[in-house]
């Protein structure tokens, strides 16, 4: 009797921490509304880029990346310029909804000319990740 009973706990308990692992591999990714930077938008060395976002998750919210990386240079690039990169998290409070609006993001002046991949990535509690990127460029200001 003894033994079916310790039998019967550890068969509860282990369809117990199951059901709490399978609940946590099938939670929702987070969800992104990028609202800028828009597919195409374009930036000068030397400016700030416009970033706005709302992040949604009904497990709460834990954090948020921005990368921003190089994919192809202008082949007129001056000699003294630099491909840019840019990375940076940011930590949220379990929130399950983030309005995000900042200028953060500082292209320095010798940044390399091009179309550049701006990443946003977020992370809810249950450790699942969603992704957007759009293609942004850098341009040479024109003189008027």
């Amino acid at each position: 009797m003894k033994n079916t009973l310790t039998l019967l706990l550890t068969i509860s308990m282990a369809a117990i921490a199951a059901h709490c692992v399978c609940s946590c591999t099938n939670a929702p990714t987070p969800t992104i509304t990028l609202e800028a930077p828009e597919e195409g938008s374009e930036f000068y060395p030397g400016n700030d880029i416009h970033f706005s976002a709302i992040l949604e998750d009904s497990r709460g919210l834990v954090s948020y990346q921005i990368e921003v990386n190089c994919i192809s240079e202008d082949e007129n690039n001056s000699l003294d310029a630099v491909p840019f990169s840019y990375q940076d998290t940011w930590e949220l409070s379990n929130e399950k909804e983030a309005y995000l609006h900042h200028h953060d993001v500082i292209i320095p002046q010798d940044a390399a000319l091009g179309r550049y991949l701006f990443t946003l990535s977020c992370t809810n509690r249950a450790g699942k990740e969603a992704r957007v990127s759009v293609n942004v460029g850098i341009i040479e200001v024109s003189e008027e």
